[in-house]
């Protein structure tokens, strides 16, 4: 049967069938390909395609009508009771308020200062606390330069203590006596149990001077004579402050030669050349009255 092009298209010649080795109908497939491969072949083809495509695209619109993609609620709307509508927007971004400081140039520049200068003081009585320290150390190895020396004011501490307990311990509460002289007896003594008591014995003794007149000056003797043995024993310690302290009450209830001398001594050696001079002075108007002036 003889094909007929469409129009438009130039014709083909008709071909003679002839018998070959592969056969007249896979000879004919080997002309149409070749055919498809002319300038009408590909004309076929591009329309071809364009149909494809156009089919494709009204499949895609199709699906998106059935299938619409989701979107996000618009906003909710609210109506309270005064028929107002509050329609629900984003929160906003509160901006920080601009604070204020108070604080000057100038009184930052003498918070400075006062920081340091109470610094500086701090630094001051630190070396006043160490020069103490390193004259007590001091006094330390001159001990022990001259052991045989300090071995004696040691034991003539202890003496004199057991002196002045044996004199008045009859009238201190009882066993208060007997553990002053039992911290004094070990080996080496407790002098700081023993400066316990004496505080304890002298608080007493305080306690006991608003006597009668009569009776006054006993009890300033006695209080004297305990405030002196503790000045002793803070002496021994190397406290030079603390026994200067306790001599000069010693001297003021009860002056007598030895009290004056150590109150002035120890005032002196503490710094406290001031409170010294008067006990010297009274040291030797003392020394007047009882052997005249010279």
């Amino acid at each position: 049967m003889e094909r007929i092009p469409p129009p438009g298209l130039p014709c083909r010649p008709n071909r003679q069938k002839r018998p070959g080795l592969l056969g007249s109908d896979l000879e004919g497939s080997v002309l149409d390909l070749s055919f498809l491969l002319t300038s009408e072949g590909i004309a076929l083809a591009s329309l071809a395609v364009t149909v494809f495509f156009g089919v494709l695209g009204y499949a895609t619109g199709w699906f998106q009508w059935l299938w619409p993609k989701r979107q996000d609620p618009p906003p909710a709307i609210t109506q309270n009771s005064s028929t107002e509508v509050n329609v629900a927007v984003a929160p906003k971004v509160e901006v920080a308020p601009k604070i204020e400081v108070s604080l000057t140039i100038d009184a930052y520049q003498s918070m400075l200062e006062r920081e340091r200068d109470n610094l500086q003081a701090q630094l001051r009585q630190a070396d006043r606390e160490t020069g103490a320290l390193s004259e007590r150390i001091a006094a330390y190895e001159a001990k022990l330069a001259n052991l045989e020396t300090a071995f004696a004011d040691a034991e003539a501490v202890i003496e004199g203590l057991e002196i002045t307990l044996s004199r008045y311990g009859n009238d201190l509460p009882e066993g208060l006596a007997e553990a002053a002289e039992a911290a004094l007896h070990q080996n080496p003594p407790d002098f700081d149990g023993a400066e316990r008591l004496l505080t304890e014995i002298t608080d007493l003794q305080e306690q006991r001077l608003t006597v009668q007149q009569d009776q006054l000056d006993m009890e300033k003797e006695k209080t004297a004579a305990f405030w002196f043995q503790r000045g002793k024993v803070a002496e021994e310690q190397i406290r030079w402050l603390d026994a200067a302290e306790h001599y000069k009450r010693a001297a003021t209830l009860a002056p007598d030669y030895d009290r004056l001398r150590k109150a002035g001594e120890l005032l002196w050696r503490a710094g406290r050349s001031g409170d010294a001079a008067r006990f010297f002075e009274d040291l030797v108007a003392l020394s007047k009255q009882e052997h005249g002036e010279k």
